[in-house]
């Protein structure tokens, strides 16, 4: 019984040491819990203001590299917009044009621009003998074109303003046997061709040749067989090469300074010099173009030549004609139609410029003058002296005006093609030939 007793005391103190053992664990482990909770919840608010940290770090970084983008770009800008045009006589025109158009030191149209242009363009262009090219504004003004142009002489631009309607034009002068641009104006009478170069070069003692055609002017020449070759006088002087030439772009007067500069370096970089579009095929086609003229132009100067030769032949012609027509008697020849008639009753008498002429058959004398004309012997009976059978058969004298006409014949002969006695109501002997 004892023993069981014993066993059961055993249990027991087992037991309580077992709950003994469990609630110091308890408490061992609700000691861990709350410490470790203390440590977590330190732990926390720390992170969070690490976190913020970072955050506000970030926001302030992005700021400055947006600040620094921006500045940076603007900066570009500025140093774009201030930095100078990449040729120097670029940043010439350019400057010249902002004076007036952006910085106002210049009027507009102190630089040539005045109320009223529309359709404004620029170009830059080559002028033989400059360093610099030209710039050329054109633009329109009542239906008409107009163009002003600017030069750069010792490092300043000098403007000059085309009062007319024009137009540039790049042409092959004939007489020169080169290309030139020309400034073409024109009125209702003609045209005027005026080279660029003369123009812009103001300092310069040698101008090239300017033209003036009048409208519709041409060369016409007849040939000995009547036909008539002809050339206008245009296409006796120019050839337009068949190549473009327009480098022209927009441009206004109100743009803000960036866009005018954009329009300069554009106009900068479409400059091409006149001569690289001077292709091979170019100058081919002008050269055939050359020949096509020449040959007109040798065939109206032979033609010119052979009227000429014609002429001087029958002018010698009429100059021995007339070496024929000497002083002297002209025997009136008797044909079979002339059977009442015998040499010597007929004739004339030359003596200088006087003319008398002798019909003893009929008992008429009539005197006058002449002058040899075109293989001819022409002039004016004046004073006719006849018997007048009306009047009892005496001698009457009077003055007329009886025309003499007379053909020089090839062996010095003359031929009378009005007769005598025209006065009289009665030509007589028309036709009749007279020799000596």
């Amino acid at each position: 019984m004892e023993k069981k007793k014993e066993e059961q005391e055993e249990v027991k103190q087992e037991t309580a040491m077992q709950k003994q053992e469990a609630l110091e664990q308890k408490i061992e482990n609700d000691g861990k819990k709350e410490k470790n909770e203390k440590v977590q919840s330190n732990k926390e608010p720390k992170a969070k203001k690490s976190k913020k940290k970072h955050i506000i770090i970030t926001i302030v970084i992005l700021f400055i590299l947006i600040a620094l983008g921006i500045g940076g770009y603007f900066l570009y800008k500025y140093k774009e917009l201030k930095s100078p045009i990449d040729v120097s006589w670029g940043e010439t025109y350019y400057a010249y044009l902002k004076s007036a158009t952006i910085d106002g030191t210049k009027s507009k149209e102190e630089i040539g621009f005045e109320d009223g242009m529309e359709n404004i363009k620029l170009e830059f262009i080559q002028v033989e003998d400059r360093q610099e090219p030209v710039m050329i504004v054109t633009y329109n003004k009542q239906d008409e074109t107009y163009n002003n142009i600017y030069s750069i002489n010792n490092n300043a631009v000098n403007y000059i303003k085309i009062d007319d309607p024009s137009d540039i034009e790049l042409l092959y002068s004939i007489k020169e046997k080169s290309y030139h641009l020309y400034v073409h104006t024109q009125d209702e009478e003609e045209d005027n061709y005026e080279p660029l170069y003369n123009i812009v070069n103001i300092d310069d003692d040698k101008d090239l040749p300017e033209y003036t055609i009048e409208k519709g002017e041409k060369t016409t020449q007849k040939t000995v067989d009547g036909d008539k070759i002809t050339i206008s006088k245009y296409d006796e002087t120019f050839i337009k090469p068949d190549v473009t030439t327009n480098n022209k772009i927009d441009f206004n007067t109100e743009l803000d300074e960036k866009t005018t500069k954009e329009i300069i370096e554009n106009a900068v970089h479409n400059y091409t010099e006149v001569y690289t579009i001077l292709t091979d095929e170019v100058k081919n086609k002008v050269e055939q173009k050359l020949e096509e003229v020449q040959n007109k132009l040798d065939d109206i100067e032979k033609a010119k030549k052979e009227i000429e030769k014609k002429k001087a032949e029958e002018e010698a012609r009429k100059k021995a004609a007339r070496e024929k027509v000497k002083n002297g008697i002209y025997y009136m020849e008797v044909g079979a139609d002339s059977v009442a008639l015998s040499k010597g009753d007929v004739y004339l008498e030359i003596n200088g410029n006087n003319i008398t002429i002798y019909n003893n058959f009929a008992q008429i004398v009539e005197e006058g003058t002449f002058e040899v004309k075109d293989d001819k012997l022409v002039g004016t009976y004046t004073k006719i002296m006849y018997l007048d059978h009306q009047n009892g058969g005496r001698t009457t004298e009077k003055n007329i005006n009886d025309e003499i006409d007379f053909d020089i014949l090839k062996d010095g002969s003359l031929r009378d093609n009005n007769g005598i006695g025209e006065s009289l109501g009665n030509s007589l002997l028309k036709g009749k030939i007279y020799s000596r």
